[in-house]
């Protein structure tokens, strides 16, 4: 009889312990708790992006043709291609003819927008490391192995 009446005062403490817990202070600590796992997302993927950066190859090249725009993709055909940090040498896979990148204008760096990248204009492309490539002449790079396209200023 004492342990029944010890289960139910329990229950009822926990029941009048559920009913004390407004809405308000239950939001408040959902919302803290989703901020603090937004923040550590964030933090994970910068982590991942800086990781990115460090095996990214490095290609210096010069624009064989005006870029050509298509919506919001950039076509660029590059010659001349020099690795400047380039492990898997890529650059010596791409001869006379250079190479095609296929990216989309969110790639291009530091303001660059597509009517600035004319004939003849350096650029330095980071690609994600073991980038893909096509096997065509000249062999192509879509937008997915592709970090970021910067003109270089001299």
């Amino acid at each position: 009889m004492l342990k029944r009446k010890g289960i139910i005062l329990a229950l009822g403490l926990v029941c009048l312990s559920l009913v004390g817990c407004t809405p308000e202070k239950m939001t408040n600590k959902t919302s803290e708790k989703q901020t603090e796992i937004s923040q550590e997302m964030v933090d994970k993927n910068d982590k991942e992006v800086n990781q990115k950066n460090d095996k990214a190859t490095l290609l210096k090249a010069v624009l064989k043709e005006d870029a050509s725009i298509e919506g919001d993709s950039v076509r660029l055909t590059l010659v001349s291609v020099e690795g400047i940090k380039d492990p898997e040498e890529l650059a010596m896979g791409f001869g006379e003819e250079g190479v095609v990148l296929n990216a989309s204008q969110k790639q291009l760096l530091d303001q660059l927008t597509p009517d600035k990248l004319l004939k003849g204009t350096q650029v330095e492309v980071a690609l994600e490391e073991h980038a893909v490539t096509t096997r065509s002449l000249p062999p192509q790079i879509p937008g997915n192995s592709i970090i970021s396209i910067k003109k270089i200023v001299e």
